[in-house]
């Protein structure tokens, strides 16, 4: 699925804006956001519009074959082999199987797929595109506890309380937009793929604002991507859960690259080198960093939602 994509995108290929045309795109997309649908008060008409969206969505991102991140559009064969790393993934497996025995037939016909299935693909960080599975709010307090136990058992203490809290502020932003029927703390769907085994290719998806959590498990190995972890705000500074406050490492990190200046460079007027292009599904650019020091922090805190090691290269 397209990542940033939304109905006033302009969809135009930024491979070497300067950072000016990327913030005035983004100034754009969010003047123009209620014109695109904030006008329409009616929860059932604006359903209805964002279904018609999600699937135009789902036909132009899976239209393309999937090749996920690559350095220049062109996946690289043998890039990462399959080999123990004799890190236990048992705990994931027993808290999986756990949540799917919570649940009714009707809701494992919704969020039980093989674990090819291209239901993978299809995921958006935004709010309004329509999801598969089974969402926070239809769950039972006891299923509530069962999936954050198989989140808990998956991801990191930082890891798990990072997503947790992306998820009760937007409940703030659900507060400050006055809008529960599109936003809240519970609209976040789970998706089970194939069965937990010790052996064999499973998964498991978490989908919904700001908070895109793919976990693919072979054996003791676990693949944890796409990611995608943001919210709006990362401060909340009134409502229910007032004082919460996340991502301000990130925060620190990014800025410090977005601020540091770039040499010319003849192709981007940028720095070679460090550089990552995000493939088909993906908006199409680069993101050169001169200081690959600054890059492979950010990538490490980004990285502390998985539960195993994370070892960086900075050279």
């Amino acid at each position: 699925m397209r990542q940033g994509a939304h109905p006033v995108d302009s969809h135009a290929h930024l491979f070497c804006a300067s950072r000016r045309e990327f913030l005035s795109s983004l100034v754009s997309a969010f003047v123009l956001l209620p014109w695109a649908y904030g006008q329409d008060k009616n929860p059932v008409s604006t359903a209805e519009k964002f279904r018609q969206w999600s699937e135009e969505y789902e036909r132009e991102g899976l239209a393309a074959p999937f090749k996920g991140v690559t350095t220049n559009g062109e996946v690289v064969p043998g890039l990462f082999e399959i080999s123990p790393t004799g890190v236990s993934t048992e705990s994931v497996r027993n808290a999986a199987e756990k949540l799917i025995a919570s649940l009714t037939a009707v809701q494992l016909a919704r969020a039980m797929f093989p674990v090819d299935d291209v239901q993978w693909r299809k995921w958006m960080n935004q709010h309004l595109y329509v999801r598969q599975g089974i969402s926070f709010q239809e769950m039972t307090d006891a299923q509530r506890d069962l999936a954050f136990g198989l989140m808990r058992a998956s991801l990191s203490a930082r890891g798990f309380e990072v997503t947790r809290n992306v998820m009760r502020l937007n409940e703030t932003l659900a507060e400050l937009a006055d809008d529960h029927v599109f936003l809240g703390e519970w609209l976040y769907f789970i998706t089970i793929f194939g069965r937990p085994s010790a052996t064999e290719p499973w998964g498991w998806q978490l989908s919904g604002h700001h908070a895109i959590v793919n976990y693919f498990v072979l054996g003791d190995q676990v693949v944890m991507t796409p990611l995608f972890l943001g919210s709006e705000p990362v401060r909340a500074t009134s409502g229910k859960y007032k004082g919460i406050t996340i991502l301000q490492q990130e925060i620190g990190i990014g800025g410090t690259i977005a601020r540091s200046p770039l040499p010319h460079h003849p192709a981007c007027g940028s720095a070679p080198g460090g550089s990552v292009r995000l493939g088909p599904g993906g908006p199409e650019g680069r993101f050169v960093f001169r200081h690959k020091g600054f890059a492979a922090r950010l990538v490490s805190v980004s990285a502390s939602p998985s539960s195993e090691p994370v070892k960086l290269s900075r050279g």
